[in-house]
């Protein structure tokens, strides 16, 4: 089970604790958290195997990926070195999800975003109970979408998870290719589960 670690920009950790991460978990992709809008030039550089952004549909993978391009340029990067996983949060993003295939050769993943779809959706989300219902099926779009498109799909990781493992196993059967986290001791505990 692969293990995405989504990262906001100020709260990164150092560099010798991303580095000791990496030791253990070799194979986790940890990626910079940025609006879609704006690409923030400097913390790009913070970026260790690319970006992730919350997208609507392809329009704003296609813009997202022209800014990138312009910021690869202006830094001296060979163009496409920034890879994009979509993140998909919004009632929009749902919809628009299966347009990404093809709208962008940058695009290496899709994770959905649980608590960000309840808000924009109005809904209360229990993380203890059963999916509700445009919430369970918005995560097999996901799925479907990113089948589509080529690329991995990360599944969300309940704040109260009392099995990582059980999670893991579930997110596999259901056609995840991996988990998408915001702390790294969560993806340090992931690495440290033996492979499914």
């Amino acid at each position: 089970m692969q293990c995405l670690l989504v990262l906001e920009p100020d709260a990164l950790p150092d560099a010798a604790s991303l580095a000791a991460l990496r030791a253990r978990a070799p194979d986790l992709r940890i990626h910079l958290r940025i609006d879609a809008a704006e690409v923030p030039g400097p913390a790009l550089t913070l970026a260790q195997d690319g970006v992730a952004a919350v997208v609507a549909g392809a329009g704003d993978l296609a813009r997202l990926a022209n800014r990138l391009a312009v910021h690869e340029a202006e830094a001296g990067l060979p163009d496409g070195a920034t890879r994009i996983v979509a993140l998909i949060g919004s009632a929009a993003g749902v919809l628009g999800a299966a347009g990404l295939a093809g709208a962008s050769p940058r695009l290496a993943g899709l994770a959905w975003d649980a608590e960000a779809l309840a808000d924009d959706l109005g809904i209360d989300l229990d993380l203890s109970g059963a999916w509700p219902a445009p919430l369970a099926q918005a995560r097999g779009q996901v799925v479907l979408a990113a089948r589509v498109a080529g690329v991995p799909a990360f599944e969300t990781v309940r704040r109260d998870s009392a099995s990582l493992a059980g999670t893991a196993e579930a997110a596999r059967l259901d056609g995840f290719a991996g988990i998408a986290v915001r702390d790294p001791a969560e993806a340090a505990l992931i690495a440290a589960q033996p492979p499914l």
